[in-house]
């Protein structure tokens, strides 16, 4: 991993990062797969940080954003050609991003997530076709960032670990977030096509969002290099909180939205197109037509499918295959044996 930094004092962390696909999106498909080379293989760690001392004045911080963007594209990979327009609209999207923060209204640590969420936003509107944009470390862009446009007294007893740590968290939420947007709306072109309405469409977005932030966020595995049992509990949790959520939206009916075949070629699509967290890349995941996910969209449409023969009891809110506890049982040991193989 090469790191871009700025001027002043620095805190260093070491670290060292999918697989396109052939026929309709191949190229958005290559675009977005991790390259080790900017990018570490199993996450991101916090590249040189600038330092903020309590005594210091912000007289000259605004070379602080062109710096970083200069040096960013100075390290770039052999073969990666960028134009000063690049750069500049790169180094204007990190500066925009605080126009609409209030910074009275919030502590500065959602203040960083907000602007996070806002910068990669934009980022991804303008800039979602370059090939480099999947490989560049733009932490210390968006540390750079947050120092030249946040109001000094808002940072300046602010400890360098902890801004550190909130500034890479809200860097790989707000990134892997975002790089998830045109994604799936490969998939859902490639899988749904044109047969599809807008409102059918919206639903099942939506369920696949919300389901993969849902994974990301309650397993293990979406904050560090999968082993075998990490990236089945991920699989297991996207696709049973898509199908349950996608379930909700359709009065428990979620196959008139998406039919269980096509949910299978749906996650298919999406984790060869990219959408495996960049946290849990490694050697052996993500892999293609991987058969869990088929049993997953199986248990999953069983759990959350209302039936049309037997009424049954809603248990936590949501629709269940049986109405016994030893039903309940045996569904939990199915899923578990599929975890031990």
């Amino acid at each position: 991993r090469a790191s871009a930094g700025t001027s002043g004092g620095v805190s260093q962390d070491s670290g060292g990062g999918g697989d396109g696909r052939s026929g309709a999106g191949a190229q958005a498909a290559r675009s977005r797969q991790i390259s080790p080379r900017w990018r570490r293989r199993g996450g991101l760690a916090p590249a040189r940080m600038v330092a903020i001392p309590p005594s210091a004045t912000l007289a000259g911080s605004e070379d602080l954003l062109w710096e970083s963007v200069s040096n960013l594209f100075a390290q770039a990979p052999e073969g990666c050609s960028e134009t000063a327009k690049s750069a500049r609209k790169l180094r204007e999207y990190f500066r925009k991003g605080a126009k609409t923060l209030k910074f009275d209204a919030k502590s500065w640590q959602e203040l960083v997530i907000d602007y996070a969420d806002s910068v990669f936003f934009a980022i991804f509107q303008g800039l979602s076709d370059r090939e480099w944009l999947f490989e560049a470390d733009l932490v210390p862009v968006m540390d750079a960032g947050i120092k030249e446009t946040f109001p000094r007294s808002l940072l300046v007893d602010v400890r360098a670990k902890e801004f550190e740590d909130v500034v890479v968290a809200a860097h790989d939420g707000a990134f892997e977030e975002h790089r998830f947007t045109p994604i799936l709306w490969d998939a859902v072109q490639e899988v749904l096509g044109e047969d599809v309405g807008a409102k059918t469409r919206r639903k099942v977005c939506d369920a696949v969002t919300q389901g993969r932030a849902f994974a990301v966020k309650s397993s293990a595995a979406g904050r560090s290099p999968a082993g075998e049992c990490e990236a089945r509990d991920f699989v297991y949790r996207w696709v049973d909180k898509t199908i349950e959520l996608l379930s909700v939206s359709t009065q428990g009916r979620p196959s008139d939205a998406l039919p269980e075949l096509s949910a299978v070629e749906f996650f298919h699509a999406l984790i060869e197109l990219g959408a495996w967290p960049i946290a849990m890349v490694t050697e052996d995941f993500p892999r293609k037509q991987w058969d869990f996910v088929e049993y997953c969209v199986h248990q999953a449409y069983m759990d959350h499918m209302q039936s049309n023969n037997d009424p049954r009891s809603r248990k936590r809110g949501k629709w269940r295959r049986g109405n016994t506890a030893a039903t309940d049982r045996m569904e939990v040991e199915d899923a578990r044996s599929w975890k031990r193989q």
